[in-house]
């Protein structure tokens, strides 16, 4: 299967994330390579990283900047909803079907666990077409979210990907 980045960050710092739900919001302009199949790597800081459920999908075209437009797809970790990540380590997610129009906002949101001494992610301050909502406790498969704060940061995932390449056939579709 042919990979092909979508988006990417070089994230650097540490950032104290436990019991937090980040939601990440990747704007059309900041995407390239919309496939049907994508996959997240996660970045976890000095302390490690425990990744209690996330989720990708579509922005919702109104509410808040955070909302999905429908229910998000779950990412798994070799199979299971949880994973937890070595100190400075990174971890990629399943592959996961999506089907993302041209022109739409992604939004990747995770939770992380309630282990203040082991969850930390890696961030980097600002990043052109990426904003960082944030909200204690877990919201991650929440539609029509509510009481995140913004932030001004890539939090925690340095790499989207993906493939219009299913089983070996490619996939092409036009409007």
């Amino acid at each position: 299967m042919a990979w092909a980045t979508g988006a990417s960050a070089t994230i650097t710092a540490d950032n104290t994330s436990a019991n937090i739900t980040t939601r990440q919001l990747i704007s059309s302009a900041g995407l390239s390579n919309l496939g049907y199949l994508y996959r997240v790597t996660f970045k976890a800081g000095a302390e490690g990283l425990k990744i209690g459920a996330a989720y990708i999908g579509q922005a919702s075209d109104s509410g808040d900047a955070y909302d999905f437009i429908n229910t998000p797809t779950q990412l798994l970790f070799s199979g299971a909803w949880n994973c937890e990540i070595a100190a400075n380590g990174s971890i990629v997610s399943d592959q996961a079907a999506l089907v993302l129009p041209a022109g739409k906002n992604l939004i990747i949101s995770f939770y992380t666990s309630t282990d203040t001494t082991k969850d930390t992610t890696k961030y980097v301050a600002t990043l052109t077409n990426w904003q960082y909502y944030y909200k204690s406790g877990n919201d991650a498969s929440t539609v029509d979210a509510t009481g995140y704060s913004t932030g001004v940061a890539v939090n925690g995932i340095s790499l989207i990907e993906s493939t219009t390449d299913i089983g070996g056939i490619q996939v092409i579709c036009s409007d």
